[in-house]
């Protein structure tokens, strides 16, 4: 049988871990993506339009990797609370 409140703690890390992910993610692509501004306004020619487009591309699978993330924290979250209250002391 499992130990429900092993799991618990187990997965309160995986969440945590999770957690500090995101917001290392958020603050090093926001970072390279105002880098991307400044160069996008003054790179030009055909280099800087294959550039554009390759780059955009990947912004835009970043910022759908963050939301489903985002998601799958809060269900985490969810299940964990469910977890806690299925191990509480009666």
């Amino acid at each position: 049988m499992t130990d429900v409140t092993a799991l618990t703690g187990l997965l309160a890390d995986y969440a945590g871990a999770l957690d500090g992910h995101l917001a290392t993610l958020r603050e090093e692509f926001s970072e390279l993506e105002r880098a991307w501004t400044g160069l996008s306004e003054v790179y030009e020619g055909s280099a800087a339009e294959q550039f554009r487009n390759v780059f955009l591309g990947t912004a835009s699978r970043m910022h759908q990797y963050e939301h489903d993330a985002t998601i799958l924290a809060g269900i985490l979250r969810q299940r964990i609370g469910t977890l806690q209250q299925l191990d509480a002391p009666e």
